[in-house]
């Protein structure tokens, strides 16, 4: 499987999770954050290429305003996105 292939799409498991997460930290507008980020990239919610999960994550990130909640948010996906094998 070649990772970097626009048609390898990004899992609705780890878009699950990455709700999950946000939503610890940013609470219910974690969805609205996440849809407003991948339009922002250009992208559609059910084909984000896989090799773009890493830049959501920062992207996502940025609208973290409490930087201990941020450290603990990227901490976390960080971690999903090395267990995962995402770029």
């Amino acid at each position: 499987m070649d990772i970097f292939s626009p048609d390898v799409i990004l899992e609705k498991e780890f878009l699950d999770y990455l709700k999950t997460q946000l939503s610890q930290v940013m609470g219910p507008l974690a969805e609205v954050i996440i849809k407003d980020e991948i339009r922002e990239m250009g992208e559609e919610l059910s084909k984000i290429p896989h090799h773009r999960a890493a830049d959501l994550v920062f992207f996502i990130a940025q609208k973290i305003p409490r930087e201990e909640k941020k450290k603990i948010f990227l901490e976390t996906m960080i971690k999903r996105l090395n267990e995962v094998n995402y770029p």
